[in-house]
């Protein structure tokens, strides 16, 4: 008695790529009872009429992703909406795991509204997932035909922007945490190659003493550049006292010293009067 599970059905389709379509045929199939009760249970459609999601469920396109397939692409354009309705997808921003995306949730709601053009962060199948995909034509047809109240959509784009920015400061965060990673990376990375064995206790407390003593090094270097930029600031100070000394001892010594007088003319010699004197003339 064998079991087949479903990594051997995995590992087979691989092999045999011209049945991969039948296969996602078949989990279609069996997983279409449910889209209308997934369609209703969404989030986003929430206060809207039920005929407009029903319309929704009818018009969405179905597609079934197996483990490893990428179904959004990080920055492709797009119009659609997707909803998780079987399986588990992965989120991923520049190449590094965010988040999961299990059965119920959707990704790209303001895309397909309008409010942006491109999708944040990459798709990814982890499991086989059966998804459904909301066009942007299908969904502002629906609002016309039904005549929405307009407060009702605005609302939901509103609710829907202030999603996407939680969202966005969470990748920015996971990326500030992922270039920590990589900075402590580039530290131990001498001590990685030097295929250091031992268990796992032992080696987590050689990398931490590792970056104990790289922090410290960067301390002492930074206290080593505090002490020369204090020693060159007091040797500047000390210049300029003694050259402001000096000047006052020169300006005190220059005040007592007293006036030297003029000196006679030279025997034989009429002495010059100064400008505008009365000149002297013989008797």
């Amino acid at each position: 008695l064998k079991v087949l599970r479903g990594r051997h059905v995995l590992d087979a389709l691989k092999q045999h790529l011209a049945e991969t379509i039948r296969f996602q045929a078949i989990v279609s199939k069996h997983a279409e009872g449910s889209v209308h009760e997934r369609m209703v249970a969404c989030p986003f459609f929430h206060g809207f009429d039920p005929r407009f999601v029903t319309m929704m469920a009818l018009h969405a396109e179905r597609k079934v992703a197996l483990p490893g397939q990428t179904m959004i692409a990080q920055g492709k354009q797009g119009d659609a909406m997707v909803i998780i309705h079987r399986g588990v997808m992965v989120l991923e921003h520049d190449g590094v795991e965010v988040g999961l995306l299990k059965e119920g949730c959707y990704f790209g709601a303001t895309v397909m509204v309008g409010v942006h053009k491109t999708y944040p962060a990459t798709m990814r199948a982890q499991s086989v997932c059966h998804i459904l995909i909301v066009p942007r034509a299908s969904f502002f047809a629906g609002l016309g035909k039904y005549q929405m109240d307009q407060a009702i959509f605005e609302q939901a784009k509103v609710d829907e922007c202030y999603a996407f920015e939680k969202v966005a400061q969470v990748l920015h965060r996971q990326k500030s945490q992922t270039n920590l990673f990589q900075r402590m990376n580039d530290v131990f990375s001498g001590y990685t190659r030097s295929g250091h064995k031992g268990d796992d206790t032992s080696r987590l407390f050689d990398l931490l003493h590792v970056w104990r003593k790289w922090v410290i090094r960067r301390k002492t270097g930074r206290e080593k550049t505090q002490r020369m930029v204090k020693l060159r600031a007091t040797q500047i100070n000390n210049y300029v006292s003694r050259r402001q000394d000096q000047m006052r001892k020169t300006l005190a010594l220059g005040r007592d010293t007293p006036t030297p007088e003029p000196l006679p003319p030279p025997a034989g010699r009429r002495a010059t009067t100064a400008p505008g004197s009365a000149r002297q003339h013989p008797g």
